[in-house]
């Protein structure tokens, strides 16, 4: 008898034998094992038949992560036996960069379908393209289909899968994160997601859209599909995108809304100014529901730290976390930062990383970090220091 519960065996040469040699424990009634990581494992497709035999029989297992590993489109249908198995309690599969392609997406569409407990399925890094993403949305629609969080980063896909995805939104569905990042969507493609996003049969509270050649048109488009579902997104990533004046109209539409409740805004490497600042600002001295803000590699500058200084010392600031990591910052907005955290303050988390802060800097910000105010739990200094 043991207590074991969780098991992290990544990024070891364990091969196909030494999963062989693992089932023989994972089948044995005193298994209470629910998560296993074998993630870089060296692993084939054969593994999965293994894996799909454990399944088949009396375990415990709710999260898997096969990661990084060679398994191909074979492997992945040895495992649905598994995955369609009543005895099968998996809730998070992980697929992550294991050669697959869109047949693999046909396949696991197919257990969608059909009675399953899968609630979050990571396909990233995989060559599914907008073919495979049509394959997919069959077992997305499906009435027997849990899955709240699918994470679809850097899989080849374009506009078109952006209007693939909008359909599944817009019909009942269970979806409530999804992660299309590093893919080349484009205006075009955030247009046609919007359709979704107004859906009132849309749950998303998460949507990363990270480096996917957003720009002007697409932010618009997400500001007025926000506005119009308020109950959508909460969690919004638009990190790396050509962005300037646009994400400063997505700032204004996604948080000046008081029907809005966003939680989390990253607009990291949006080329913003200190304008962007002013704008937050406002937002954090109205009642707003803001807790996490990261405004990384943008030009802010001291200017923009003073402007945003005004909303953080606000009765009705809620922000815990704030990253202002390489922000082309000085000494002096240690000092505005050190007075916001010598009034009451709400922070926990801070980031000003890769900024020019000096030893000076820190000296400044050690007022506030002393304060019987300051909440801080987190700080980030990765200094840029010039003795």
């Amino acid at each position: 008898p043991n207590s074991l519960t969780e098991l992290d065996l990544s990024h070891n040469d364990l091969r196909n034998s030494g999963v062989q040699l693992l089932s023989k424990g994972l089948s044995s009634p005193n298994c209470k094992l629910q998560t296993l990581r074998l993630a870089e494992c060296k692993l084939s497709e054969n593994a999965c038949g293994i894996v799909a035999a454990v399944l088949q029989s009396t375990n415990s297992l709710t999260e898997l992560d096969l990661s990084h590993n060679d398994l191909r489109d074979s492997g992945v249908q040895l495992l649905s036996k598994g995955l369609s198995s009543p005895n099968c309690k998996l809730q998070t599969l992980r697929f992550a960069e294991c050669k697959l392609s869109e047949k693999s997406c046909g396949i696991v569409a197919a257990v969608l379908q059909s009675p399953n407990s899968l609630t979050e399925l990571d396909l990233s890094h995989n060559d599914l393209r907008n073919s495979g993403v049509q394959l997919l949305s069959k077992g997305l629609s499906s009435p027997n289909c849990k899955l709240q969080t699918l994470r679809l980063a850097e899989c080849k896909l374009s506009e078109n899968a952006c209007g693939i995805v909008a359909a599944v939104l817009q019909s009942p569905n269970s979806l409530t994160e999804l992660d299309l990042s590093h893919n080349d969507l484009r205006d075009s493609g955030v247009q046609l997601l919007s359709k979704g996003l107004s859906s009132p049969n849309c749950k998303l509270q998460t949507l990363r859209l990270s480096k996917c050649g957003v720009s002007d048109e697409g932010y618009v488009c997400l500001a007025l599909a926000m506005m119009i579902n308020p109950s959508c997104v909460k969690e919004l990533y638009v990190n790396n995108n050509h962005s300037g004046g646009s994400a400063q109209k997505l700032l204004s539409a996604t948080l000046e809304d008081p029907h809005r409740k966003v939680e989390t805004l990253q607009l990291a490497e949006c080329k913003l100014s200190e304008k962007s600042c002013g704008i937050v600002a406002a937002v954090l001295q109205s009642p707003n529901s803001l807790t996490e803000l990261d405004l990384s590699h943008n030009d802010l500058r001291n200017s923009g730290v003073q402007l945003l200084s005004k909303g953080l010392s606000s009765p009705n600031c809620k922000l815990q976390t704030l990253r202002f990591a390489e922000c082309k910052l000085s000494e002096k907005s240690c000092g505005i930062v050190a007075a916001v955290l010598q009034s009451p303050n709400s922070l926990t988390e801070l980031d000003l990383s890769h900024n020019d802060l000096r030893n000076s800097g820190v000296q400044l910000l050690s007022k506030g970090l002393s304060s019987p105010n300051c909440k801080l739990q987190t700080l980030r200094l990765v200094l840029e220091m010039s003795l």
